[in-house]
């Protein structure tokens, strides 16, 4: 499956679901912050599973090892796209700023995922170093991930400067 059509699906499946998600929030706004938090990771996990579900039932790979990368790539993709909801989440108050921050993290993720289809160019030391720089390992402390998601893959990234390191603009 094309990147950009994958990116399209979950664009427009994510946009719908986070804006109602999002809008949820503002009634429970008033909760610990500890049950906030809780009650927010609990609906993007049930959305993200939603999601993750149909892609896995719209690949059509052409063997096993193939299905297994692309699996593996949709886990690692889920996770930061639910840890950029809940951060969008919990960080704002308002309904347009969580929407305007959600906005941006999907624009991230999208450039990040497109970067994958020119992976091949970029030296294996280079993605290392870069991976390692931009790893958000508090947040993966803070925000573990789900079970369904949980891979070898499984990590966050701070998606902007990942991408700026990869193409060397930074």
């Amino acid at each position: 499956m094309r990147a950009a059509t994958i990116s399209a699906n979950i664009t427009l499946r994510a946009v719908m679901a986070a804006a109602f998600i999002l809008a949820s929030y503002a009634a429970v706004a008033q909760e610990a912050p500890m049950a906030r938090k809780l009650r927010v990771r609990n609906e993007i996990e049930q959305m993200i599973r939603a999601q993750y579900d149909w892609m896995i039932s719209q690949m059509k790979p052409s063997d096993e090892a193939t299905k297994q990368m692309a699996i593996e790539g949709l886990k690692g993709l889920s996770y930061m796209k639910a840890y950029a909801m809940y951060k969008c989440a919990v960080s704002w108050e308002t309904q347009s700023k969580k929407m305007e921050c959600l906005a941006e993290n999907e624009k991230a993720l999208r450039r990040f995922f497109r970067l994958s289809d020119y992976a091949s160019v970029v030296p294996p030391e280079r993605q290392f170093r870069c991976e390692m720089k931009n790893r958000l390992y508090d947040a993966e402390v803070e925000f573990p991930p789900f079970e369904f998601l949980r891979s070898q893959r499984s990590r966050l990234l701070d998606q902007q400067k990942f991408f700026e390191c990869m193409t060397g603009d930074k």
